[in-house]
């Protein structure tokens, strides 16, 4: 049986999320492994009230680990959103700037691992995850093609901001083509021999070289592991593990909606 772990990142704002998808991965999803946690430092896991009740209810005291790690400095890309604002959906740039602390999933704790799923702490599952750990997710890192069902023109350079008049995209333009696809981030699954001891800090060096991501970790990482590192591997279209909505014609594991 392949050594694996589902991994979560959580504030304290998506932490009644995680706990109702905690409950559907053991319940619905029939996974019985080992899970780890990557919380903000706004809750803790030994007085959250929530949490712990969770924890005693489904007997998690062995396969489930919390751990924090720093806050990530977001101080430059703070600074050039100021300067040059511009339009990011859902407010993600506003907002949702916590959705980078997912970068932390790529530190090496992983390696205890063979193969790491990621999911979002707000994904909805639908039948038991067994036929994740049978796909072909070595050397790769495994995610939704998110351009495979978007309206034509739809690439990895629409989720940056790449406004000539932005200095900031010059290097961004200069260094990667950008009419490619990327990947929809709440859903990865990846070998955890692509993870080293950089990695993390590539990333975070990715983030603040490219600062006008309109999609936070999203764009980094479909950039960082796609473009760059040519690791990304899409499902199909019309696979059985993870949909962004729920299809009715098509029995899949994960869905975002």
């Amino acid at each position: 049986m392949v050594n694996s772990c589902v991994v979560f990142v959580s504030n304290k704002a998506y932490l009644g999320e995680l706990i109702r998808t905690l409950k559907s991965l053991r319940t619905i999803g029939n996974y019985n492994g080992q899970i780890v946690i990557l919380r903000g430092s706004d809750w803790n896991e030994e007085n959250n009230t929530e949490f712990l009740e969770y924890k005693k209810d489904y007997s998690e005291t062995d396969l489930i680990q919390v751990i924090e790690f720093p806050e990530i400095d977001l101080t430059h890309i703070k600074n050039v959103f100021q300067q040059f604002p511009y339009t990011s959906p859902f407010d993600c740039r506003t907002d949702k700037l916590f959705q980078l602390h997912k970068m932390h999933v790529f530190q090496t704790f992983v390696k205890e691992w063979e193969v790491v799923l990621y999911i979002d702490a707000n994904v909805k599952i639908h039948r038991s995850i067994e036929d994740v750990w049978n796909l072909d997710w070595k050397e790769k890192l495994i995610s939704y093609d998110e351009t495979l069902r978007s309206p034509p023109g739809w690439t990895l350079a629409g989720q940056f901001c790449t406004d000539i008049q932005n200095p900031y995209t010059k290097d961004l333009l200069q260094d990667f083509n950008l009419n490619c696809n990327y990947f929809q981030s709440s859903f990865m699954l990846f070998d955890t021999r692509i993870v080293n001891e950089t990695t993390f800090t590539e990333l975070i060096a990715f983030m603040n070289k490219y600062p006008t991501a309109k999609t936070n970790e999203q764009a980094i990482m479909s950039l960082y592991f796609g473009n760059h590192l040519k690791l990304f591997k899409a499902l199909p279209d019309k696979n059985p593990i993870f949909h962004y909505y729920k299809e009715s014609d098509v029995h899949q594991i994960f869905s975002k909606k």
